[in-house]
């Protein structure tokens, strides 16, 4: 599970972003409970290369919504 909640977003607004805008598909914390909120879940059932271009992405996307959130 990684920990989106310095985003800003839930973790299902953050996983519905991640797939929209970045193409990488994950899983709301929320699925496992509330003490998973505020979490995605990353399933890892990809190739090596697949995973660790989706980690770039998934790194990305946190990134850009922190600079917006500091702006």
């Amino acid at each position: 599970m990684v920990d989106v909640r310095q985003t800003g977003l839930s973790a299902q607004r953050f996983a519905e972003q991640l797939l929209e805008g970045y193409g990488v598909s994950v899983l709301a914390g929320e699925a496992f409970g509330p003490s998973a909120a505020g979490h995605i879940r990353i399933g890892l059932v990809v190739d090596q290369g697949r995973l660790a271009d989706a980690c770039q992405r998934i790194a990305l996307c946190a990134a850009q919504l922190l600079d917006v959130r500091r702006a």
